[in-house]
């Protein structure tokens, strides 16, 4: 009898302890499921502050290297020097500076006239530079271009990215030889101007082949446009 009593009793104290230790469990489960949330919500919000943070250190370095670029830009525009042992043939500062290029088809017949004659005037090796690779086909690499070359197509890098925005932004950021303004200004002149016979053939064909219907005098300034417009790219 007394055996069982206490047999009894220590069943009750175990089923008491596993009582209390099922409450506690739970509690404390309740507690590390609570912390665990406030842990991740705490992760969440550093990462994305951390992302946001990082995000704007890329942006205002961008911002940095752009003022830069911009800044030596302004130097050599003012300067009008576009090599320091070039020939300068005329003084730039009498000069108007060239303005900024959009990507416009219509804007770049005069603005690049301009920009070339600006080139040109300080430094006359730069001008025949810019013609040069105006009519080349293929991209040509830094690498493979010859030192003084090379040194036009820095400094002309640096000038393009003061003056050509939007459009014409995104066509210099595009070329695959990066920070090479020769070749900017080959891909600018490839799609504004391009070079090929079949273009001025197809020209020449639509002046030879004009069927005039009476309709007005603009149909003969039309016809007229295009006899300009195949002249000036003989």
């Amino acid at each position: 009898m007394a055996a069982a009593e206490e047999v009894l009793r220590r069943l009750t104290s175990a089923e008491t302890n596993v009582t209390q230790l099922a409450a506690s469990l739970t509690e404390h489960r309740e507690e590390l499921v609570a912390n665990n949330n406030r842990y991740g919500k705490l992760m969440a919000d550093l990462q994305a502050s951390f992302t946001a943070t990082n995000s704007e250190l890329v942006a205002l370095r961008q911002d940095h290297e752009e003022l830069k670029r911009d800044a030596i830009a302004a130097g050599i525009l003012r300067a009008g020097a576009g090599g320091g042992a070039g020939l300068r043939l005329v003084d730039t500062r009498i000069m108007d500076k060239p303005t900024k290029f959009f990507g416009e088809n219509s804007e770049w017949k005069e603005w690049s006239e301009s920009f070339v004659a600006f080139c040109s005037a300080a430094d006359e090796a730069l001008g025949k530079s810019l013609e040069k690779y105006s009519k080349l086909p293929d991209p040509i690499l830094m690498s493979d271009m010859s030192p003084e070359e090379r040194q036009h197509s820095r400094q002309l890098h640096y000038m393009l990215v003061m003056l050509a925005k939007k459009k014409a932004a995104g066509m210099r950021r595009s070329i695959c030889d990066k920070g090479s303004g020769l070749e900017a200004w080959r891909v600018f002149a490839n799609e504004f101007e391009p070079q090929v016979q079949n273009r001025y053939g197809g020209l020449l064909g639509q002046i030879l082949t004009q069927k005039f219907q009476g309709t007005g005098v603009e149909e003969f300034n039309s016809w007229s446009t295009k006899i300009r417009e195949y002249e000036e790219q003989k």
